[in-house]
């Protein structure tokens, strides 16, 4: 059975949080609105932020099913967050995390969930 996105995203919000990201959920896997049509269509799932002195991290964080594709709105709406300065990752699950995180130190390098 594929698991479900919302036990991904799930997943890799228990995995931030333990790594010491703040995260908030801006959409829910499946809702066709988000915050009640406040966002535009594309907007990422998740906003994870961290404060690494002197600096503060802000990571958007896109969640999918393996396989699952970006509809053009996120496309669109991601290649304006990045091409602004901002960090945007599509992940498929907390393994696609670990892989961007632990190397550069804001992330566990293992995690059991």
């Amino acid at each position: 059975m594929k698991e479900k996105e919302k036990d991904i995203q799930s997943s890799i919000v228990a995995y931030l949080r333990l790594s010491g990201w703040r995260v908030f959920l801006y959409a829910q896997p499946g809702a066709h609105r988000t915050l009640g049509g406040i966002l535009e269509p594309g907007h990422p799932d998740l906003l994870a932020i961290r404060r690494v002195y002197p600096y503060t991290r802000y990571l958007w964080v896109e969640v999918k099913r393996p396989g699952g594709k970006l509809s053009p709105d996120q496309e669109r709406l991601h290649a304006e967050l990045r091409g602004s300065g901002a960090w945007v990752e599509v992940w498929e699950s907390v393994d696609d995390a670990i892989r961007q995180l632990a190397p550069l130190g804001l992330g566990l390098a293992q995690w059991e969930g």
